[in-house]
């Protein structure tokens, strides 16, 4: 379930861009259990990825925006660690080492989100998802 929580909302428009000052989404995100290995992350027993409303992981910034923060809000217990990444397009991962980042926007035209989880699992378990949170600035 999706909520919208910025106080400026803004319009999907028809090319996949958001208008606007501020938007911050949170939702609950299904956890993909694939373990590996992920550079600047290294071993990760699960993830999650954001996705837009058509199910595509590139997400173009809102116009106007100047940054972004990225956040795992989970609650699993104090032996749940994840670390939040932002992949900008064609550019190397870029990793927080913690369960949120904040990067400033370069004038990259699109951007990934993931979460790794690096805790064993569970919890989450099968059929859990991450509260993560996108925050536009």
């Amino acid at each position: 379930m999706k909520k919208n929580v910025g106080s400026i909302i803004a319009a999907l428009t028809v090319g996949g861009f958001m208008a606007g000052v501020a938007l911050a989404d949170q939702e609950g995100i299904p956890i993909i259990f694939q373990g590996g290995t992920q550079p600047g992350v290294g071993s990760y027993t699960a993830m999650a990825r954001w996705t837009n409303g058509a199910g595509a992981t590139w997400i173009a910034p809102p116009t106007n925006t100047t940054s972004v923060t990225f956040a795992d809000l989970s609650s699993y217990g104090s032996n749940y660690v994840s670390v939040a990444t932002i992949t900008p397009f064609i550019h190397p991962i870029m990793c927080s080492n913690s369960s949120s980042i904040t990067i400033s926007l370069t004038g990259v035209p699109k951007y990934e989100f993931t979460v790794y989880i690096k805790s064993p699992v569970p919890p989450p378990t099968n059929g859990q998802t991450l509260n993560l949170e996108l925050n536009w600035q």
